[in-house]
């Protein structure tokens, strides 16, 4: 199955969205690209975040048949985390699912 990069964009959004329902924060219940997703302004912990991870794994899953896996060696690893920002965490999915990452 095809996936296209809209699609990827509007499953994190939702993802994303739901956390910030989970969390109460209206930044992430209306996420846009620039979004944080790690500081203090975020108003994600490290909990909420691997949370927001594994939702993203599991749509993925369901979205595309792909078992996908965000949290690997690479991204813990990276000088800039993919984690940092929304549009970050988007563009990180899409190369993982085209076997760019």
């Amino acid at each position: 199955m095809t996936t296209t990069k809209t699609e990827i964009v509007e499953m994190v959004m939702a993802c994303v969205a739901r956390l910030g329902e989970e969390v109460g924060s209206d930044a992430l219940g209306a996420p846009s690209e620039e979004t944080p997703l790690m500081g203090e302004k975020s108003g994600v912990d490290s909990i909420a975040l691997v949370s927001l991870i594994v939702e993203i794994e599991t749509s993925v899953a369901e979205q595309t048949g792909m078992d996908l896996v965000l949290a690997d060696d690479r991204a813990m690893s990276a000088r800039r985390s993919p984690f940092r920002r929304v549009g970050s965490l988007i563009d990180f999915v899409w190369e993982k699912i085209n076997g760019e990452a």
